[in-house]
């Protein structure tokens, strides 16, 4: 009977329990912290000290979705999206600027932003050039006259 009430204890927390996973070689030893918000009150949700492998995990549930901060001492923190089944995996020698994101659908999307914002913004751009010189240059032209 003990050993099914426990069981039953450690599914639903495993169910309700999301992870963030970490691999940081250069930072074994170091304590790294995931804060999350409460409006703008900055919090800890969980703190691990890096391995000698250059392993930690996160632990972080419903009550904690939204925007996260994984931080250590001295450096600058790496903004992560917290949110179901987004269990994420994090790999790098240098952090946060050589931080890649291996799993998690939004934190990738959220990593990717900044390469597909400069493609969009060409393009936003070629096209107000397009529509300046074919466009708008006749209307411009009226409107002086």
């Amino acid at each position: 009977m003990r050993i099914i009430v426990l069981l039953s204890f450690l599914v639903s927390f495993e169910a309700s329990s999301q992870v963030i996973t970490g691999l940081f070689p250069s930072f074994a030893g170091h304590q790294v912290k995931l804060s999350g918000y409460n409006g703008f009150d900055r919090y800890v949700i969980d703190s691990a000290v890096v391995k000698e492998n250059g392993i930690f995990q996160f632990n972080f549930s419903a009550k904690d979705y939204g925007i996260g901060l994984v931080s250590a001492k001295g450096i600058n923190d790496f903004i992560v999206i917290l949110a179901p089944d987004e269990n994420l995996v994090l790999a790098g020698k240098v952090f946060p600027d050589g931080i890649s994101i291996t799993s998690g659908k939004q934190n990738l999307l959220l990593n990717n932003m900044p390469r597909n914002w400069q493609g969009e913004n060409k393009q936003i751009s070629a096209l107000g050039n397009y529509l300046e010189k074919n466009l708008f240059s006749g209307f411009a032209f009226y409107i002086s006259k």
